[in-house]
């Protein structure tokens, strides 16, 4: 759990931390409600990322690789005009 001091009082950051086996992480919620939730693929890149609060998703993305590991595309399934494609792949 990563808390964080103001003043006096104390407020959580990040709890309900979730880890997919060899450590990246699966899951996790905000000190502000919303949670974080990430699925991969068998090489370990992340494949999707979800934000919600409660059942109302805030972001919905779809990672597309290729064959060398390089973003070839990130999909919003909220709103399909923010989805973006790259001429030249995107490497991390």
């Amino acid at each position: 759990m990563a808390k964080i001091v103001r003043g006096i009082g104390v407020a959580n950051i990040l709890t309900e931390i979730t880890y997919r086996p060899f450590g990246p992480i699966e899951g996790a919620r905000f000190g502000d409600g919303l949670s974080l939730s990430l699925t991969y693929d068998s090489s370990y890149r992340a494949t999707t990322l979800k934000r919600s609060k409660i059942s109302t998703s805030i972001m919905d993305i779809d990672f597309e690789y290729d064959a060398a590991g390089d973003i070839l595309a990130l999909y919003d399934n909220l709103d399909n005009d923010r989805t973006q494609r790259f001429d030249v792949p995107l490497a991390l």
